[in-house]
């Protein structure tokens, strides 16, 4: 698991897990472009629905006002971290 969501109030918050209990080092945050982002910028630079409210400028945590908003945020970051991966192994099968 690599986020967690839930609701605080009106706004639906996705949560990135930390490495263990005590750690601030997390599994996985969102795309670094969405760092400190809100409202219509983050909308842009997400494409999901509109309505991302935030997302914390060190990337742990953000917000959507609704809970499918949330949810495309977390897939459209693990989708990101999976296409950055695969190009960093295609970069280092070429560099052998």
């Amino acid at each position: 698991m690599c986020f967690k969501l839930f609701r605080i109030c009106a706004v639906s918050l996705l949560q990135s897990v930390p490495l263990t209990p005590s750690s601030f080092e997390q599994r996985l945050r969102v795309p670094s472009a969405w760092f400190g982002m809100r409202d219509s910028q983050l909308d842009e630079l997400t494409g999901v629905e509109p309505g991302a409210t935030f997302v914390h400028h060190s990337g742990f945590t953000g917000g959507h006002k609704t809970q499918a908003g949330a949810i495309a945020m977390v897939v459209r970051a693990l989708n990101e971290a999976k296409a950055a991966k695969a190009k960093e192994a295609e970069a280092a099968a070429a560099a052998q």
